[in-house]
């Protein structure tokens, strides 16, 4: 007989904690049991380089705001 019918099924990240885990890996802090969990908890690879590219995305959009708004006071 097989052990599989035993094991839990692993449940799929939302997108709060896929965000999470995209955040901690651009930042580059991510401990090894965090990431160890997300990767078994079941994460899609096509949603991880989704979520991946809208988040550096949206950091060079603020920094690109942080740095007009400091050139337009500038001057």
């Amino acid at each position: 007989m097989s052990d599989d019918t035993n094991q839990p099924t692993p449940r799929k990240l939302n997108f709060l904690q896929m965000l999470r885990t995209v955040g901690w890996g651009l930042l580059g802090l991510r401990k090894r049991s965090g990431h160890d969990g997300d990767v078994s908890g079941g994460m899609d690879p096509v949603h991880l380089i989704i979520v991946a590219l809208a988040a550096t995305a949206l950091f060079i959009v603020v920094l690109i705001g942080i740095a007009r708004l400091f050139i337009s006071h500038a001057i």
